[in-house]
């Protein structure tokens, strides 16, 4: 790991961080709405049978109405969790009831409780990514503990979607040969698509 980049990245982290939290809570909520109804209005939405969902905390891009709306339309929805006995290897369990299926787990992320099934990465068609701040290449900086970067490199089926709200979208950020960029990056205002010539 470069430290020099590490250590820009970092600063970038902690000002989009600040960033994001200045939005008023009422507002985030409107725009959450709004990033929602994007991703709705898209055809791989509407076509796909399973999708991977990360759920939102803090001052993420709320995920719990695109949770409701894709269980309603009977779609297979499976939710992240930590497998601390594999190295800290993220793994996705299907959830079909927020209160039932979930709990309070590591880093006081919710997660799939214990009884929920297993979802291969194949059954995932569509995967919501979190992140800090995204850019127009499709790049993000999450928490910068790597576990989506890990998943996402497995995953050359699924269609990757970054979700965030336009002040934490920006031109470009720093990034590593590790570092899996998006095909989509959904903002309250708009849908980018990402072309990496695949």
């Amino acid at each position: 790991m470069d430290q020099k980049l590490e250590s820009i990245k970092s600063q970038i982290r902690k000002k989009y961080k600040k960033i994001r939290s200045q939005i008023p809570k009422p507002e985030q909520k409107i725009l959450s709405l709004k990033i929602a109804k994007q991703l709705f209005k898209i055809k791989e939405f509407k076509k796909s049978k399973g999708l991977g969902i990360y759920l939102s905390k803090n001052n993420e891009v709320s995920t719990f109405l695109i949770l409701k709306k894709s269980l309603a339309l009977k779609k297979k929805i499976a939710a992240p969790k930590i497998n601390l006995n594999k190295k800290g290897r993220m793994e996705f369990f299907q959830i079909k009831n927020l209160t039932k299926d979930c709990k309070e787990g590591i880093y006081r992320l919710l997660e799939p409780k214990d009884h929920c099934p297993h979802v291969s990465k194949e059954k995932l068609e569509l995967i919501l990514v979190p992140g800090i701040v995204f850019d127009s290449q499709g790049f993000r900086l999450g928490s910068g503990i790597g576990f989506y970067d890990r998943f996402l490199k497995k995953c050359a089926s699924s269609l990757t979607i970054g979700l965030t709200f336009e002040k934490t979208f920006v031109p470009s950020l720093p990034h590593e040969k590790n570092d899996i960029p998006m095909e989509l990056v959904i903002t309250e205002k708009n849908v980018y698509r990402i072309s990496h010539g695949k």
